[in-house]
């Protein structure tokens, strides 16, 4: 692939430090299921896997400093609750159904019919949220996201 994905908004990127990765966005459809990692050093674009993760929009993604770590978002129909882990040495993902073993921090998102300002924290260990504020709602895209905890490995 020598020329960028197709044009998309709503979508996530992350740098590794040496590459771009990039997926989903609402582009050609509401909910893209594609994905490029861009190589600075070789000036040039690369396919990544996309065969176990749904096509995605409005979610939100971290870097951990191997994996891009990302959470709930629109699948086009439904508003998503799972964590999707894509492994860019292994050039493949893992989804967590649910918030899973991770954990995370959450602020924001829109439901589909509110926006919301509250932040919560989610400790997997004790499968508990942690109001900072008040309550926030699951299964919400356009959300902001900080983790806290890496889900086991397998």
């Amino acid at each position: 692939m020598t020329t960028a994905p197709e044009p998309r908004a709503n979508h996530t990127s992350i740098w590794t430090s040496s590459k771009m990765i990039v997926y989903g966005g609402t582009g050609s459809v509401p909910a893209l299921g594609s994905g490029a990692s861009y190589d600075i050093d070789d000036d040039r674009w690369n396919p990544i896997d996309v065969t176990s993760i749904p096509e995605l929009t409005s979610h939100t993604a971290i870097w951990t400093g191997t994996t891009k770590v990302i959470y709930g978002g629109y699948d086009g129909s439904n508003q998503l609750d799972d964590v999707n882990v894509y492994d860019a040495s292994a050039n493949n993902w893992k989804t967590y159904p649910g918030l899973g073993a991770v954990g995370l921090l959450l602020c924001g998102g829109y439901d589909g019919a509110l926006a919301y300002k509250d932040c919560s924290s989610y400790t997997p260990t004790t499968n508990s949220w942690n109001d900072l504020n008040s309550p926030l709602q699951s299964g919400l895209h356009s959300i902001s996201a900080v983790l806290t905890m890496l889900p086991p490995e397998k």
